[in-house]
């Protein structure tokens, strides 16, 4: 039966240094998970009763963490620490901490292979400690094949490079580690039943289904919102399924939120019902939220617009397949259309409003702003628009791309139930518009950013083909049936919204701890450039007073 290990970074109930890796037996059904779950109970209660993860005071354990910043050496530890049989060891090393005695990844597996250690997993770790976001087994050439792969989209000079390293494992292996990977982890497990003392790293690297670790893993970008795991058959050269867990028991309301929602929308959905990754099953492990999903093909939107080989003229006709595909998701999942009103004003701008006020404080442009988009909104009263559900984070990097086809992945949505039945219905392209914009020209920096959005939406001078953006939004509205004049006020609503989540998003994460959100929030930046550009946000005078006759 092939076996994999997950990794999750942050342990419920713990403190922040333990670290847990769990084993999951099989892809096949919830009941699988469950045997481990004493094993690793019994691990959480040892990691708490303890000052430090290698204490020997209790013997024998089930898992021992070692940590890259001690300097204790390993020896030393695996001498004082007597395993039960499969228990886990789970060991982080950097390269560049001075005080580390770990020299090389070699040399600590020959050292678990003297103390009887077996299925030695060694995951390079991206892009550090401090923030990891990927887990890549190096084991299993199929998956690191498949992770470049997806890296490069196209047969590039560096691809192929790659390519001609992974394939030369574990010849060249040993020499290359020293230098590819200053973080890296290393886990096994306890073989009572075995007591050999050589190693052989060229036998280590095979993938023979059994001592191989298939998986890839992914923590996001928010530190530890969820865990993603690719899973790889030891044959396979692409992953068969994906699993995702919450990080921790706070984060149970995404998963299940996504789960819920992901529902509701493919029971909606004709055509597109494929353009959507599909739940397999739903389970909880050790109080964590979990699902399995099939895996979107192709490659992410973000590494296709990125590429050099791809031309203005392909990048623009991706952003109007998008488009396009926005209309069809829009047509099939309609909520309903409202009439333009006070009160719809109210719920939808009035409240925001005060809402970025009471977090962001008061700034007189950004009043300016406020004024203008309500005098505009007056002067829609009565017209229609229609409600559709958001995404919420349609950009390129949760878009695959395969040979024209579209695959629209992570929906979690994040917010209430409420907010996902209501909102401005160019939400989702406006938001995908401002990141397409950055990998097609190649805006790396906060500062080429900002210019690139001005010149996007709040420039007269259409250069580069932007004036084809503008074709793309103008059809995009007509193909929805709403008025163009609510362009301006979808815009504004958009970052005001993001401003705001970004800022509970950061204060529940709890990864920033300022009294200055807005240094911490990018979105919010995009609110004062929409206030500081109004003339070039509203080309046309504004209307007379409300109160004028």
């Amino acid at each position: 039966m092939a076996s994999w290990w997950f990794l999750l970074p942050k342990i419920p109930n713990s403190t922040n240094q333990n670290r847990l890796v769990v084993k999951l037996f099989s892809n096949h059904a919830t009941d699988r998970f469950k045997p481990f779950a004493n094993k690793i109970d019994r691990a959480f209660t040892l990691s708490n009763q303890l000052d430090s993860p290698h204490s020997s005071s209790i013997e024998p354990i089930d898992f021992l963490c070692v940590f890259a910043e001690e300097t204790l050496d390993l020896a030393d530890q695996l001498k004082q620490s007597t395993f039960n049989e499969n228990g886990v060891i789970y060991i982080e090393v950097n390269r560049f901490n001075k005080g580390n005695r770990f020299k090389t990844p070699k040399h600590i597996f020959r050292l678990l292979h003297q103390y009887d250690f077996k299925e030695v997993g060694l995951y390079l770790v991206l892009p550090n400690f401090n923030r990891p976001k990927m887990y890549i087994p190096l084991f299993h050439p199929e998956s690191l094949k498949w992770y470049f792969d997806q890296m490069f989209w196209k047969d590039t000079h560096l691809k192929v490079w790659f390519t001609r390293i992974i394939q030369a494992l574990p010849s060249s292996f040993s020499s290359l580690i020293n230098w590819i990977m200053p973080y890296f982890v290393i886990t096994a497990i306890k073989d009572t039943t075995k007591n050999t003392n050589r190693f052989d790293l060229a036998t280590q690297c095979e993938v023979d289904g059994s001592n191989s670790w298939p998986l890839i893993l992914n923590n996001g970008i928010d530190e530890g919102n969820r865990t993603i795991a690719f899973i790889f058959p030891a044959t396979e050269s692409q992953p068969i399924e994906l699993i995702k867990i919450s990080s921790t028991v706070e984060m149970n309301h995404t998963t299940a939120n996504e789960i819920k929602n992901r529902h509701d929308i493919q029971n909606q959905l004709g055509p597109l019902t494929n353009d959507i990754p599909t739940i397999i099953n739903r389970f909880q492990y050790y109080g964590l939220e979990g699902y399995r999903e099939t895996v979107a093909e192709g490659h992410l939107l973000s590494i296709v617009l990125s590429h050099a080989q791809l031309t203005k003229k392909q990048k623009f006709s991706l952003l109007q397949n998008v488009s396009n595909w926005l209309v069809q998701f829009k047509k099939q999942t309609t909520i309903k259309t409202i009439v333009w009103s006070d009160e719809i004003i109210q719920s939808l701008l009035i409240d925001k409003f005060d809402q970025f006020r009471q977090v962001f404080g008061p700034n007189k442009n950004v009043e300016a702003l406020f004024e203008r988009c309500l005098q505009e909104a007056q002067n829609l009263i009565g017209l229609t628009i229609p409600l559709y559900r958001i995404h919420f984070d349609f950009a390129p990097w949760n878009i695959y791309y395969d040979n024209g086809k579209l695959t629209v992945i992570d929906w979690e949505f994040d917010r209430e139930h409420d907010d996902l039945l209501s909102g401005m219905p160019l939400y989702d392209l406006l938001y995908f518009i401002t990141y397409w914009n950055h990998f097609t020209f190649q805006l790396y920096s906060n500062e080429q950013e900002h210019l690139g959005f001005k010149r996007l939406f709040l420039s007269q001078d259409r250069v580069d083909g932007l004036d084809q953006v503008d074709k793309i939004i103008k059809s995009h509205m007509d193909a929805i049936g709403i008025d163009t004049r609510f362009l301006p006020i979808c815009l504004t609503y958009v970052w005001l919204e993001q401003s705001i989540y970004q800022h509970k998003r950061i204060e529940h994460l709890q990864t920033v701890r300022t009294s200055k959100p807005n240094l911490e929030n990018r979105m919010v930046k995009y609110v004062h450039l929409l206030s500081d550009n109004l003339q070039d946000l509203w080309p046309t005078a504004p209307p007379k007073p409300l109160n004028d006759e």
